[in-house]
């Protein structure tokens, strides 16, 4: 199960990948909300980035991703948080929520965007969450930042899920 979990997670870095070119090896700080037990940073880690990963999630959640990263590779992450980043605002390159995002309340979401600022994104979502319309909501937020070119598109083999992929103009 660890191994499927781990080429999931591929996956999705690999539709972000394909979609901008970009170097992870040069990237210099990567966010991700809610990580699950951290098989995106092993991924990163292993791919070649060596910058600062940070992940926002629960405490509960973090303690499990402390465990497992400091088993498979100590040291990738530098910081956890519970809930939200603190004031102000921190900018990273890339800011990964795979399914996280989409499973939180609405309020909550802005709270926690608008307190991140990225050059690049990687979101898979699920269309409909707990009644909640996923897909207008990313639709808004792609609107809200129009600094970016963004790909939306469903994703081929999970039903109700897609992909939102932006990464900044210029």
């Amino acid at each position: 199960e660890l191994c499927t979990n781990l080429i999931h997670q591929y996956y999705h870095l690999q539709q972000w990948l394909n979609r901008t070119g970009q170097d992870i090896s040069k990237m210099k700080r990567i966010i991700e909300l809610g990580a699950g037990y951290g098989a995106m940073a092993l991924i990163l880690h292993r791919l070649g980035f060596a910058g600062s990963y940070t992940i926002i999630d629960l405490p509960e959640m973090t303690t499990l991703q402390e465990y497992f990263l400091g088993q498979t590779s100590p040291g990738v992450m530098d910081v956890f948080w519970s809930k939200a980043p603190p004031n102000p605002k921190i900018s990273c390159d890339l800011l990964i929520a795979c399914h996280s995002l989409s499973e939180i309340p609405e309020d909550e979401r802005e709270g926690m965007m608008s307190q991140v600022e990225a050059k690049e994104y990687l979101f898979a979502s699920f269309c409909k969450f707990d009644e909640v319309d996923n897909e207008a909501w990313f639709k808004r937020f792609a609107e809200k930042n129009s600094n970016c070119n963004w790909n939306i598109y469903l994703h081929p083999f999970q039903e109700n899920s897609f992909y939102q992929v932006g990464i900044t103009n210029g």
